[in-house]
């Protein structure tokens, strides 16, 4: 996953000792005892800015949705990121997300419990479903473009397995989208991939399965590797 810079806008407010226009650090302001105040134009120009980003986000959308409902093929962009604890990158999420729009996002090892999970994945745009085995275990989560049709499946859940899934309603077909993490101690599930062979006709499973083996370069050989 491509990593950007934030970028940090400072304004010109009016400052404790009284000299208008000045323009000071974000540092300066935490130190000043009353709230600040932006001048109107600025404050006007970011709610312009708001409102022009608004109107791209909502025209991207229904460009994606009827593109989805006239053209023969379907074309989906899903991603996946291991992002190894995910409260800590949500602000490099949130604008990777704004750039680039994938119509899913798969991501592991959040290492969120349901309340943290609740609190910060709200994105704009997304439909979020998650799963937390326990709070020091890695956790699996997924989002969804608003305007896809989906459900969210249980077939795999007797397996108790860091795994979400959704069966996808596409033009033509519907396509069962499969994320999980599996931790580096335990072995993968033989019989996850006997369930999915016998109930999903097209499927795509990402994540991080800690399958490495030596015959395609891994510089060592794990035990989900020989599977």
């Amino acid at each position: 996953m491509s990593v950007y810079s934030v970028k940090v806008y400072r304004t010109s407010v009016q400052p404790k000792n009284g000299n208008k226009g000045q323009v000071v650090s974000i540092e300066t302001l935490l130190n000043y005892p009353k709230p600040t105040i932006i001048k109107r134009e600025n404050e006007q120009r970011l709610s312009s800015e708001y409102d022009n980003r608004q109107k791209k986000d909502n025209k991207m959308m229904n460009s994606r949705k009827k593109k989805l409902k006239t053209k023969n093929q379907n074309n989906l962009t899903i991603l996946h990121w291991n992002c190894k604890h995910l409260p800590s990158k949500l602000i490099i999420l949130k604008q990777f997300l704004s750039i680039h729009k994938p119509d899913i996002m798969l991501l592991n090892e959040i290492k969120m419990d349901i309340t943290l999970c609740n609190y910060h994945l709200n994105f704009q745009n997304y439909q979020t479903i998650s799963k937390m085995i326990n709070v020091s275990g890695g956790g699996v989560a997924m989002l969804i473009l608003k305007y896809l049709d989906f459900s969210q499946i249980e077939s795999f859940d007797s397996l108790n397995l860091e795994l979400i899934s959704i069966d996808l309603k596409l033009k033509n077909f519907v396509v069962t989208i499969i994320g999980q993490y599996n931790p580096s101690e335990k072995e993968l599930s033989y019989e996850l991939f006997e369930l999915i062979t016998a109930r999903c006709p097209l499927f795509v499973l990402a994540g991080d399965l800690d399958s490495k083996t030596l015959e395609i370069g891994c510089h060592k050989q794990s035990v989900s590797g020989s599977i």
